[in-house]
């Protein structure tokens, strides 16, 4: 990954979630810029997160939560 580059992942799954935060706050090359354990109870959506997938819109409708994460890898 190049010095800086930004990452985003967007997912309805939990411990994919709560694995990748874990693995990020103990890494010292890579910063958590946002995280979001619902996106849509945002007051306001981020454009970036208005986009939805097929596979999204069915865990929607499965009432599954989507999560997100943002994070940047730090030039060394």
């Amino acid at each position: 990954m190049k010095p800086n580059a930004t990452l985003h992942l967007k997912t309805d799954d939990q411990t994919l979630y709560e694995f990748t935060l874990e693995v990020l706050k103990n890494r010292t090359d890579y910063k958590i810029l946002e995280h979001f354990n619902d996106i849509y109870k945002l007051t306001e959506i981020p454009a970036i997160l208005q986009l939805k997938t097929h596979y999204e819109m069915k865990h929607l409708e499965d009432g599954r939560l989507i999560k997100y994460i943002q994070f940047q890898s730090i030039k060394k």
